[in-house]
């Protein structure tokens, strides 16, 4: 009989769980997932790690609310000027789209409650695609757990 190896000093390690910020630099950073949904009520937690993720790929931060338009932000710290006339979900979503040619990291706040508007939806659709080819991230943070399928199929979801 073949000498069989000798298990009976070896243990396993635990694993260690990974922590929310790692999870969330595994989407953004390593795998660059177009679109990752972290659903929660600690919004300010959420944005705060993904401006840790947005500061350690040395990309550009922009994040928008339905009161603040759409933002360029360094860390959390957010310009104090909106870009012109987009208040509007569709409008922010178009201006990401076609304003941002270099990677970055886009915050939308709240979107959910906004996307059974058509052109918001469509234009939501129209920026994943855009993000895909150029290796951007869009972070949807929302208490919100329903999204539409044909975003929640492109969409990894993380919760904190």
């Amino acid at each position: 009989m073949p000498d069989e190896p000798d298990t009976s000093s070896k243990t396993l390690e635990p694993r260690r769980a990974l922590s929310d910020q790692e999870r969330l630099d595994h989407l953004i950073l390593n795998a660059r997932h177009p679109c990752v949904w972290i659903v929660t009520h600690e919004e300010s937690r959420a944005l705060q790690l993904v401006a840790d993720s947005a500061i350690a790929a040395k990309e550009p931060l922009w994040v928008w609310s339905a009161v603040k338009a759409l933002r360029l932000c360094s860390g959390l710290i957010e310009s104090d000027r909106a870009v012109a006339n987009t208040e509007h979900p569709a409008a922010a979503l178009y201006h990401l789209s076609t304003g941002t040619e270099t990677p970055c990291v886009a915050v939308m706040i709240d979107l959910n409650g906004h996307l059974d508007d058509a052109r918001t939806l469509r234009a939501l659709r129209e920026l994943l695609h855009e993000f895909r080819l150029n290796g951007s991230c869009l972070v949807l943070i929302d208490h919100n757990e329903k999204l539409p399928a044909v975003i929640a199929a492109e969409a990894s979801r993380l919760e904190l």
